[in-house]
């Protein structure tokens, strides 16, 4: 199986501090045997749904959801998470990266595909999240 991985940029594509739901825009990133490549740039259209939408709502994470199971999404990486992420982590592995330039993160990410492949192995019922900085850390979600 091929991971198929969502970075949360801006309108530049930079990575920025922000929630993975308040995100402008996805850049999606498939393995390829223990690389990472570029596939796509989806617009978050959630983002812009309106006052229902809060960054903690359910709403907003149920629609979350929705839209990046559309695009068989299996990791997310950002440099934060609303509470939503005790909702998101029960479909995605969630990715806090502590880093700040693109080719920086989808480096790191790709000399770890062998750990989170094996988290999507082996916890599909909840996802541990990974925080990424100069080492990797994998912890349990609380709710």
């Amino acid at each position: 199986m091929k991971l198929r991985i969502a970075l949360a940029v801006n309108q530049k594509n930079e990575f920025e501090r922000n929630y993975f739901g308040n995100a402008e825009k996805y850049l999606i990133y498939e393995q390829t045997q223990n690389k990472v490549q570029f596939r796509s740039e989806e617009i978050n259209y959630i983002k812009s749904l309106g006052k229902d939408y809060l960054p903690d709502s359910e709403k907003k994470g149920k629609a979350l959801i929705n839209f990046l199971k559309e695009k068989n999404i299996h990791v997310l990486v950002s440099s934060d998470y609303c509470r939503n992420i005790g909702m998101l982590n029960r479909h995605f592995i969630p990715i806090r990266i502590l880093l700040k330039q693109k080719n920086d993160i989808v480096r790191e990410i790709g000399n770890r595909l062998f750990w989170i492949a094996d988290e999507w192995n082996h916890n599909a019922l909840e996802f541990k999240l990974f925080t990424i900085r100069s080492g990797i850390v994998k912890t349990k979600i609380e709710e």
